[in-house]
């Protein structure tokens, strides 16, 4: 690159500098105009990809949930001793009262003993391997040994124990615990059920018995009172462990005259998820009702939150478009405070998305499938016919619910209120498509079109979307145009050096002669 010498005015007494400013400022009319569309990308593909984002959120989280038959098909479930039994009713649940006896509770292999430990101290001064074997509900056992050494104390033992492995890297999944207050070391298996089994034996003798307090004996407790009978207690001696003999429970539970047993507490009778928490010593009764409130809940919810989206597009298409707020150069950004700047820019993103193409259409097709009919076998086949209706043009297709009418449909014919929502789409009668599919499938088609004019959030904006090449060609008619400019600016610069040079060499010719007939007339 070739160096410049700028001589600023020396000769001419011109401000050069300053001159200059001013040619490259005309000359930069067409690169700040670039800039400028290159920041309106910005903005737009920014503001596309949030449109994606939201669009996407829309239709996963609150047009599918909608379409869910459990936000139709809403049921209450009442028992008369909440202490022993809950239940949250699916949208297959049928009502009726039923009754029902808690018999035992699901339980897992535990063993417990009554223990003073002091947890400053080593619990034994000579190391011992203990063997655990762990049997799960669906029958796996899983085998691990536990090194125990001269200085573990009993925190150190229940570390290990909780993470101990097998060798293929599978965790035992029990649970150790040391209770100080309780004086009790208690050792039990995550999962419950009658097939789940513990094993421990350990190569020292007397590290069981006496160590950990697993002495042979009634007052061990490994099951809670397991059956009741000092009999059923577990008994492990150094040299044999603990008997694969079953420690845990299923849960049993006695609904209409007919047990149902579990591997855990909590079991599916007839379309309601039951979470069993006490046994019973009589029989009680649950309760399953139809749940008319919910149900409307859930509607009204969904209108509000399809009013939300469709003012937000609605804003979004309408927006004012102010032309005199261009994106600022960075000189004017310069001479304006933030408060300046976030006014001027607010004004400049107005209107980005005003009569975007994608936006309108989803618009219109929101509000042309809300207002159509749904062959569905009844008389409730439209939004307008179970109470829910916009109230005039210029509300731009806000929906409005009429509560009363809401209800009186879903209590005449709720079957028909849910295929108005959610009937699946069938390809030989696309009249029978329920709305709620159909503006589904309105919201994939916008977020595909949006997808290919400005890309998806997280990858590059210098895509092949449709704005991610215009960013790209404008990015380079930029280095372009500046490249061009810079080179302008150094032939202004060499213009007036050479000018300056020969100023400098004319006015020392001028003094050089004025000097010469100033001596000669002498």
């Amino acid at each position: 690159m070739t160096t410049i010498n700028r001589i600023s005015g020396m000769a001419s007494g011109l401000d050069t500098d300053a001159l200059v400013k001013k040619m490259m400022d005309a000359e930069s009319v067409k690169l700040n105009k670039m800039k400028q569309n290159q920041q309106k990308y910005t903005w737009q593909s920014d503001g596309y990809r949030q449109w994606n984002s939201d669009l996407f959120a829309f239709r996963s989280n609150t047009l599918f949930n909608m379409k869910l038959s459990s936000t139709y098909s809403t049921f209450s479930t009442t028992t008369t001793n909440a202490d022993s039994m809950s239940g949250v009713a699916t949208a297959d649940a049928i009502e009726g009262t039923y009754s029902y006896e808690v018999s035992k509770l699901a339980q897992s292999a535990t063993m417990k003993s009554n223990l003073v430990v002091d947890q400053n101290a080593a619990l034994t001064n000579t190391p011992t391997n203990l063997t655990l074997k762990v049997t799960n509900q669906a029958g796996k056992q899983i085998t691990a040994t536990v090194a125990i050494s001269a200085t573990d104390k009993m925190a150190d033992v229940i570390t290990k124990i909780n993470g101990a492995k097998d060798a293929s890297g599978n965790n035992l999944e029990v649970k150790a615990i040391y209770d100080a207050t309780l004086k009790q070391f208690i050792l039990k298996t995550k999962e419950t059920g009658a097939n789940t089994k513990i094993a421990i034996s350990a190569d020292q003798a007397g590290f069981l018995d006496t160590t950990l307090g697993f002495a042979g004996s009634a007052a061990v407790d490994y099951k809670n009172g397991y059956n009741g009978s000092a009999g059923s207690y577990a008994t492990t001696t150094a040299t044999s462990g603990l008997s694969n003999a079953n420690l845990a429970q299923d849960a049993v539970v006695k609904f209409n005259g007919t047990n149902v047993t579990s591997a855990n507490n909590t079991v599916k009778i007839m379309g309601v998820n039951y979470t069993l928490k006490n046994v019973t010593t009589t029989a009680q009764s649950v309760t399953i009702a139809s749940d008319i409130d919910a149900e409307v809940k859930n509607i009204k919810d969904f209108v509000s939150k399809y009013n939300e989206m469709l003012d937000k597009l609605n804003k979004a298409i309408n927006e004012t478009v102010y032309k005199d707020f261009q994106p600022l150069s960075d000189e004017q950004r310069a001479a304006m405070s933030e408060d300046q700047i976030k006014a001027w820019e607010s004004k400049a993103k107005s209107g980005l998305f005003r009569n975007d193409s994608s936006l309108k259409e989803l618009v219109n097709t929101m509000r042309n499938h809300m207002t159509s009919r749904v062959d569905n076998g009844s008389q409730y086949n439209s939004l307008s016919s179970i109470g829910i209706a916009s109230s005039n043009y210029s509300d731009k297709g806000k929906l409005y619910i009429d509560e009363t009418k809401l209800r009186a449909a879903i209590q005449a014919d709720p079957e028909a209120v849910k295929n108005l929502f959610s009937q699946p789409y069938t390809v030989t009668d696309s009249a029978k498509t329920g709305l709620l599919v159909r503006v589904f499938d309105d919201f994939q088609t916008a977020y595909t079109k949006i997808k290919d004019k400005a890309g998806s959030a997280g990858s590059s904006q210098y895509d092949q979307s449709v704005i991610g090449k215009l960013m790209v060609k404008t990015l380079k008619d930029i280095n372009n145009e500046s490249d061009r400019l810079t080179g302008k600016e150094k032939s202004y610069y060499a213009k007036f050096t050479a000018m300056e040079k020969y100023l400098t060499a004319y006015n020392s010719q001028s003094s050089y002669l004025t000097q010469s007939l100033s001596s000669n007339s002498g």
